[in-house]
Formats: structure tokens, sequence, C-alpha cells
């Protein structure tokens, strides 16, 4: 939608704006690996082996006690505004999405388009990313449960961490 209002145009006239944008979202791309990596390598030093905890009762705590599964609960409604709020900065700070649609959107665009053609353009678009999307969540769905279980999550975390790292420096380095 962005592109279609110029956004784009502006970032291709004012490589200064281009410029800034890319730094910031390379930057937040390190940061977002580097602080995977972090959790990562904190995970794993709180996953040593620690001695059983015994109350003043002398009966350990019930196992199957509702504590950390209503936290769990509790913590899946943040964790989605959290990688929500992600998405949106990364893509927003992404100046290459904006280009991208510039140089997308044009051909498929009457000589003297209306606010009409606009926004069925628009509305194709964003479709297009909302099948694709549930696509990816359904087969992220059926894999995740093979993900999920050992040490699949730190490999993950870690891989993913570096590759953000890894693309963030690649951002800043591009000319």
């Amino acid at each position: 939608m962005l592109a279609l209002t110029g956004v784009a145009a502006m970032l291709e006239q004012f490589p200064g704006i281009r410029t800034g944008l890319t730094w910031i979202g390379g930057s937040y791309l390190m940061l977002l690996g580097g602080a995977a990596l972090y959790q990562v390598r904190r995970s794993r030093k709180a996953a040593a082996p620690a001695a059983v905890l015994v109350p003043a009762g002398g009966v350990p705590a019930d196992p199957l006690d509702e504590g950390p599964q209503v936290a769990a609960a509790n913590n899946t409604r943040a964790n989605a505004s959290s990688v929500f709020r992600t998405g949106l900065i990364s893509s927003l700070t992404n100046p290459k999405t904006g280009l991208f649609f510039l140089a997308l959107m044009p051909p498929f665009l009457p000589d003297s388009p209306s606010l009409i053609d606009h926004g069925l353009l628009v509305a194709t678009a964003a479709g297009c990313i909302l099948i694709y999307g549930a696509f990816l969540s359904a087969v992220a769905d059926r894999v995740g449960g093979l993900l999920t279980a050992g040490s699949g999550p730190a490999i993950i975390d870690t891989t993913a961490g570096a590759v953000l790292v890894l693309l963030g420096i690649t951002v800043l380095l591009m000319p």
C-alpha cells in the first residue's frame, strides 16, 4: 500500500532515507539474532541439573501443579503480540520491500488508475500474502511437534540467531 502511495518512490529519490532505513533494518536484524543467541545460551545454563528442593514440610512439590501451565497460557498472548510487533518492525524498516512493490505493482495498473484500481491491487496482494501465511502456518503446525522435542528448539534458535546476525551484517555491507 505504501509503495502505491509514493513512499517507495521517495526512498528511490532520496537515497539518504533509504540508507538510514537500511542501517536501522540491518541493526535490528543483528539485535534480533543476538537476542536469540543470548537466549539459547541463557537457557542452556538454566537447564543444568539442579538439586531438588524440598519444602519445610518434607514433601516435594506436586509435579502436576497448574502453576506453570497457567503461566504458559498467560504468556501465549504476550508472545503472539511480541512476534507480531517484531515482524511489523522488520517489514517496515526494510526498504527493499518498498522498492520491490514499486517495481512490481505499476505494470498491473492501467495508465490512469482510479482509487478502485489501487484498492483492488492492494487487496489482491494482501490476499496472496494471507494465503501464503496461512499455508506456512499449517506447515509449521504439522512440523512443529517434531521440532519442539528434545534439543530441537536450541538448534533452531541457534541457527535462526546466526542467520539473523549474518543477514544484518549483509544488509549493512550492501551498497
